[in-house]
């Protein structure tokens, strides 16, 4: 629900804090690099806080998103559009970082994509219908995702502020998103009271012991994604499913938890080749002979 999702937000903001105090760092130096300017408008200075603003309101928007999406579109068409994902953040990335993915490395991309979709359609069995605006809601809940990993991705990198500063912030933005959701979706401010405030909520919720463990499970991974992120990027993220879905397989199979199917199969065969090709030719996390060409003119080149 969108009450656990903000729970989620708010952990990952004391987590990243409490990572912070920890390695004693000074608040008030995070505070003013914070405040520094990193770029302008005109003669509006823009602060560091507001560099994550956008891909925390994407992230928040996506995760608001997704339960609209499941709401309106069968399981299978949601999973496989969702697995498409790792081709258009190739593309994306490419274009932000202006960094070159190789063949090898497309090949791999595509590959898992093909991997996803068929364990998808090895374990589920019919193929519903959805109706076109459903539809265009998953792929704009799609889009948005893969925009706000990749931005993620360049301000953590980028942004020159330590990163547990950046990940409260970038939690902040996503709460405030997903607050203004469900306040304007839910029935008003109300909502937050009845939902997530009142005794009644959380009494429901300690009784829920899978609902606080995959809170704090899904805390936990966002605050790790996030230095995975930064150490190398968006692309590998993806890449890890393919491990996954192997080991995944392999677990399900050794323990009779189900059949071995032909997609299956597949699934795992393409995924094993995907991991070996991406593993022989990783993305580096800085690399010259890979970066594009620049467009711009040499004079504004020059500049910088």
């Amino acid at each position: 629900t969108v009450s656990a999702t903000i729970l989620i937000y708010m952990l990952k903001c004391c987590i990243s804090a409490s990572m912070y105090a920890g390695n004693r760092g000074d608040w008030t130096e995070a505070l003013n690099k914070s405040n520094a300017p990193i770029s302008s408008v005109g003669r509006i200075q823009i602060p560091g806080l507001l560099a994550p603003a956008l891909p925390g309101a994407l992230l928040g928007s996506y995760d608001a998103m997704s339960f609209m999406a499941l709401a309106k579109v069968d399981p299978i068409t949601y999973n496989v559009v969702l697995r498409l994902r790792v081709v258009f953040i190739g593309l994306l990335w490419q274009f932000i970082f202006r960094r070159r993915v190789s063949m090898q490395q497309w090949t791999a991309l595509i590959l898992y994509s093909i991997a996803s979709i068929a364990r998808e359609l090895g374990q589920l069995e019919d193929l519903g219908r959805t109706a076109i605006w459903p539809f265009v809601l998953l792929l704009l809940q799609t889009s948005i995702g893969c925009v706000a990993t990749v931005v993620s991705e360049k301000v953590l990198k980028d942004l020159g502020m330590p990163t547990d500063i950046v990940n409260c912030w970038l939690y902040l933005w996503g709460l405030t998103t997903l607050l203004a959701f469900q306040v304007f979706a839910h029935g008003g401010i109300f909502s937050l009271w009845k939902e997530l405030l009142c005794g009644e909520a959380w009494l429901k919720l300690a009784h829920d012991g899978y609902m606080i463990a995959s809170i704090l499970m899904m805390s936990v991974f966002g605050v790790v994604t996030a230095y995975f992120l930064r150490e190398f990027s968006s692309i590998t993220k993806e890449m890890c499913g393919a491990v996954v879905i192997v080991l995944t397989a392999l677990i399900e199979w050794m323990f009779r938890f189900s059949d071995a199917s032909l997609q299956g199969v597949l699934a795992v065969v393409a995924s094993a080749i995907a991991t070996l090709l991406f593993a022989t030719h990783p993305l580096q996390a800085k690399a010259s002979e890979d970066r594009l060409p620049d467009a711009r003119p040499e004079a504004q080149r020059e500049v910088e």
